[in-house]
């Protein structure tokens, strides 16, 4: 479960790279790809904490640190179109 939701780290990390190397028109369709993937570590972070692979106080930490960087791919879409 761990490396699952590491390996979808990374892919975010690697979508958001990519992106910043873009140019504007180009941007969007990464951005996106990457909030999905947040969205999914999202719920995949849900069900870690629910079969105890991870407990409460590092499942919130985790979900608050998720929720922000899914508000600043939010904004980085928007500021794009």
């Amino acid at each position: 479960m761990m490396a699952l939701l590491f390996r979808e780290v990374l892919e975010v990390l690697e979508l958001t790279l990519s992106a910043s190397y873009l140019p504007k028109y180009k941007k969007n369709e990464i951005l996106i790809k990457a909030s999905d993937k947040t969205d999914l570590l999202k719920h995949l972070i849900r069900i870690a904490y629910e079969i105890k692979v991870i407990n409460l106080k590092r499942y919130i930490l985790i979900e608050k640190n998720g929720l922000e960087i899914g508000k600043m791919l939010g904004g980085w879409i928007k500021s794009n179109r």
